[in-house]
């Protein structure tokens, strides 16, 4: 399966996602999987590799608005005209075509609202998104995020449903697993303030187009 994963380090939480992005990157390779990782691409670029790559399954990692998702603060990757609230932000194009035949993960604060139906009115195969902020917290120490802890179960949880689409999962048995991952830390963990964090991004946790 053609893999394209696509991150950004311009701020705390994209450089924490970056980190867990290098680790989906490995598992997809270490599966067979042809994958591609890039980081802060250009629009062009991610177009141009959209056309000539032709990813079977897209992850995304940036910042979310209900119309777009956008790396390095304010590149527009995808998004849908009008402004968004969140991004504090017009739109002024849309792009949601280019994920059409695809499954498409939006690893971001409230894609799910509007982006991912549009993005299945285009012709995408699935989406999967938050449709409120993902929340989360570093260790107390601000440990670079390989030795970070306490935020690993939270992002290791958003990042189950991709990772296992890449070991071959379908669709809707892989959300399944996310699911089942974030009760699963949520359970174990002695934190109330990391629970309250596992619990809100499963209720916003959002599937499109799961048959």
């Amino acid at each position: 399966m053609k893999v394209m994963i696509i991150g950004s380090r311009d701020d705390l939480p994209r450089e924490y996602g970056w980190h867990y992005l290098q680790q989906l990157a490995e598992i997809s390779d270490s599966a067979g999987n042809d994958t591609v990782i890039t980081q802060s691409p250009s629009l062009s670029t991610f177009e141009n590799t959209i056309k000539e790559f032709n990813p079977r399954f897209v992850v995304i990692n940036g910042h979310g608005g209900d119309r777009a998702i956008v790396v390095n603060q304010r590149h527009v990757l995808l998004g849908i005209k009008g402004y968004s609230p969140e991004l504090k932000m017009t739109i002024v194009r849309e792009n949601p075509e280019l994920m059409r035949g695809r499954h498409v993960y939006l690893f971001a604060c409230n894609t799910g609202k509007m982006l991912a139906s549009a993005l299945m009115k285009a012709g995408a195969k699935s989406v999967v998104a938050f449709d409120e902020p993902f929340f989360w917290s570093p260790d107390d120490n601000f440990s670079p995020p390989q030795f970070d802890l306490y935020a690993q179960p939270v992002f290791q949880s958003a990042l189950e449903y991709p990772k296992q689409i890449l070991l071959g999962k379908d669709v809707l048995t892989a959300f399944k697993m996310m699911q089942a991952k974030h009760l699963y830390e949520l359970d174990k963990t002695y934190d109330v303030q990391q629970g309250k964090y596992l619990l809100h991004n499963l209720k916003h946790l959002r599937k499109f187009g799961f048959n």
